[in-house]
């Protein structure tokens, strides 16, 4: 259960415990529990709108449905009055109030997910991503990403990042086009291992597209003029010098001429470069 806000509740998932589950949570809480045959054990997914996720076992004597029904209406308040009990929890809220910001105010998608792709966390942005399902999306709980060789790449950076762990810097940086092929946003995957279990998670962070008309306010806060951050605004969003010509009612040569400004003043090699650059900066405030 993490100890930080968790929103509104969402949904309740009851699921039934194996076998070897339940003989560990016998063993943990004693003789006297061990002895009853008549209740059961059941696990509960607690959902949050937020990504926050609780997890609740329970012993009942009680039918499934009831238990289920009385968490639906009690755990909101409940967790609040178990946290408050909870010991170090100042220290954890501290490191709970950084992820809450990333999850609320940061504009990029920040999911968790495991080597098999799977997703285990997401903020939300990171939900409002995937529920467009443009750039991500989710499939049977795995991400995917908006073609098959976009996934089939993120899966290759997994296994490349697990290979080389300690041998060179742990970060990827995969470009997204999405399902039209016409975007041109770059992906952050870095691995995180966890002191706890040993097992590799992975953090993948997307920034939100900005709209046309703020990436050309970032590229003026920059100090490029108003021409020039129109066209860098057109090459971030992936057109060829040609097709941002056209749009912006100039002369290729023209075009050319200040793209190469862009480039000097940005003080960058490349249009990829630049458009992550110029991406990355409008990450830094989710909108309100």
């Amino acid at each position: 259960m993490s100890v930080g806000p968790a929103g509104k509740l969402t949904s309740v998932t009851m699921y039934d415990l194996g076998p070897a589950d339940v003989l560990a949570f016998v063993d943990l809480c004693g003789a006297d529990l061990a002895a009853r045959r008549t209740g059961r054990w059941l696990s509960l997914l607690c959902v949050f709108d937020n990504g926050v996720q609780d997890r609740l076992v329970v012993y009942t004597e009680n039918r499934p449905e009831t238990v289920q029904a009385l968490v639906e209406r009690t755990w909101q308040g409940l967790r609040k009055a178990c946290i408050a009990h909870l010991p170090d929890t100042a220290a954890d809220l501290s490191d709970d109030a950084m992820l809450w910001m990333v999850s609320q105010k940061v504009n990029a998608a920040i999911l968790v997910i495991d080597e098999e792709l799977r997703l285990l966390k997401f903020n939300a942005a990171g939900r409002d991503m995937l529920g467009e399902a443009r750039l991500l999306s989710a499939r049977s709980g795995a991400l995917t990403l908006g073609s098959d060789r976009e996934t089939r790449a993120l899966r290759a950076a997994v296994a490349d990042l697990l290979t080389n762990r300690g041998k060179r810097n742990e970060e990827f940086i995969l470009i997204l086009r999405g399902l039209s092929r016409d975007a041109h946003v770059p992906m952050s995957l870095s691995v995180y291992p966890d002191g706890r279990t040993g097992q590799n998670l992975f953090l993948v962070m997307v920034p939100m597209p900005p709209d046309q008309k703020r990436i050309e306010g970032i590229a003026l806060k920059m100090g490029l003029t108003p021409a020039e951050a129109r066209v860098a605004a057109l090459i971030r969003e992936g057109h060829s010098n040609k097709q941002a010509a056209e749009i912006a009612g100039l002369t290729v040569e023209t075009f050319n001429t200040y793209a190469k400004r862009v480039l000097s003043k940005m003080n960058v090699t490349c249009r990829s470069e630049m458009a992550q650059m110029l991406t990355w900066q409008a990450t830094m405030e989710r909108s309100l």
